[in-house]
């Protein structure tokens, strides 16, 4: 490698150690829906990309050596992936995969590439947001580190529709400047093709909130979504469906489950008590099972919920089965879903 060259890379390497990968201000995250983003991770940490196009690039890289806290200068060959998933019947994301097919030892950061997409005879530098932890990268920062990272692309400065037919171009931005180039189809989905456009959405915390229906005032569910703590891919749903018993009088039905990375359905047991007084001045009665509520989300704003009573009951509990669709009331303040 030249010395002009590495003297930029060893620049870089500065830049990491102090300030870690850096993040460009110029592009949105809402140039992609929020929940998609979500999905997008979900999908690439834990599926192949048997479908994606695939190149083998070489990229800049420095590599750790044998002596702690030192570093030698190369490049390596990386194998470069793109493909589309899916966020709703008219919008995707672009997903960019990388690779280290060298595949040798030690801790590595590879130079991010830069990023172009032509599309007619506009051309636009786009950026990309790292699906692992949200931040944005481009050729202007250090790149990644590690062994194989995925990146969700936007465009850097326009409005450019990356869901149409394009060009997309990434060139090593330093040494040879090699260029993998990949022609990448319209997203046109069917029902048939891409089923994920169309059916449930993946579960996460952006669902969580109020639902009601304006037709039914006074009826509606609270529906709280979470992590549990040092379970990585583990997470919980909790509804309270706030509806009335036969004698017309306030009653709640109560549930929840466990889910997993990349669930879009939930079928949970439902329960209720009675017997207790205002603010606590007697405790409820044993909870008793009611029966099973199960819970999907169609869009950002729709939860679709059905339920089915299991056993008898005093006169006045509510029995049956049925569905019900309910639009969104409230979210969660600076966690927003598109």
């Amino acid at each position: 490698m030249k010395s002009g060259t590495m003297q930029k890379t060893l620049r870089y390497l500065a830049i990491l150690l102090f300030t870690g990968i850096g993040a460009s201000t110029d592009a949105a995250a809402g140039d992609f829906p929020a929940a998609c983003f979500d999905y997008a991770r979900i999908i690439a940490s834990s599926e192949g990309d048997s479908s994606a196009l695939v190149q083998t690039l070489s990229l800049p890289a420095l590599v750790a050596s044998n002596t702690p806290a030192s570093f030698a200068v190369g490049e390596r060959n990386v194998s470069v992936s793109v493909r589309r998933y899916a966020c709703n019947a008219t919008k995707s994301i672009l997903v960019l995969g990388f690779e280290d097919t060298d595949n040798l030892s030690g801790a590595r950061t590879l130079l991010f590439p830069k990023l172009t997409a032509e599309l007619g005879d506009k051309t636009e530098e786009l950026v990309a947001f790292a699906l692992e932890d949200g931040s944005l990268v481009s050729p202007d920062f250090v790149g990644w580190i590690g062994s194989r990272s995925s990146f969700a692309l936007v465009p850097r400065f326009s409005s450019m529709d990356l869901n149409r037919s394009l060009r997309l171009r990434v060139t090593a931005s330093q040494g040879a400047g090699q260029t993998a180039t990949f022609d990448i189809p319209e997203y046109t989905p069917t029902p048939q093709t891409t089923p994920d456009a169309f059916g449930a959405r993946v579960i996460s915390g952006r669902y969580a909130g109020n639902y009601f229906d304006a037709t039914r005032s006074g009826e509606g569910i609270i529906v709280e979504i979470g992590d549990f703590s040092g379970q990585p891919g583990s997470h919980f749903l909790q509804f309270s469906w706030f509806t009335y018993d036969n004698e017309g009088k306030p009653f709640w039905i109560s549930g929840g489950g466990n889910f997993a990375d990349g669930d879009k359905h939930l079928h949970m047991p439902a329960a209720f008590r009675g017997g207790g007084l205002f603010a606590g001045t007697k405790a409820a009665e044993t909870l008793s099972i009611w029966g099973t509520v199960d819970i999907e989300f169609s869009d950002c704003n729709t939860l679709q919920l059905d339920y089915a009573s299991a056993g008898k009951f005093a006169p006045n509990v509510p029995v049956g089965s049925g569905h019900l669709e309910w639009q969104r009331l409230t979210g969660i303040s600076n966690f927003g879903c598109n």
